[in-house]
C-alpha cells in the first residue's frame, strides 16, 4: 500500500468518525494534563518535605 493510499485511508476514516475522533482527542488531552498536575503536585509535596527537613535540627527530637 502507497503511504498516499494510508493517508487518503486514514483522513477518509477520520472525517466520518468525528465523535469518535473527538472523544478521543480529548481523551488524550485530558490524560496527558493529568499526567502532567499528578507529577507537579508530587515535586511540590517533595519540595516541602526537602524543605522541612533542612529545617530540622538535632535539637528539635
Amino acid at each position: 500500500m502507497k503511504p498516499s493510499e494510508l493517508l487518503r485511508l486514514v483522513w477518509i476514516n477520520i472525517t466520518q468518525n468525528k465523535f469518535k475522533t473527538i472523544m478521543t482527542s480529548i481523551g488524550i488531552i485530558v490524560g496527558a494534563a493529568t499526567i502532567v498536575m499528578v507529577i507537579a503536585i508530587g515535586k511540590g509535596g517533595q519540595e516541602d518535605v526537602a524543605d522541612q527537613f533542612k529545617n530540622l535540627n538535632a535539637g528539635a527530637i
